[in-house]
């Protein structure tokens, strides 16, 4: 597939071959996509999360009378 392709005068230059749409390829980038759109996520719910969090640790604490 590769033979001739890229052949240059002299050791100029140097190719490499390889498989176009390949399951690794794919992988690759989906596992990009997820993990960049994993982290957007958290950080635009971060604040949420937090308030929610806040909230329930306030409604939770009882001070003791003396």
């Amino acid at each position: 597939m590769c033979k001739g392709v890229g052949t240059g005068e002299g050791d100029e230059l140097v190719t490499t071959c390889f498989e176009r749409d390949s399951y690794k390829d794919q992988f690759i980038v989906y596992l990009f996509l997820t993990i960049t759109f994993g982290l957007l996520g958290y950080a635009g719910l971060q604040p949420l999360i937090k308030g929610l969090w806040q909230r329930r640790q306030q409604r939770s604490f009882m001070p003791m009378s003396m």
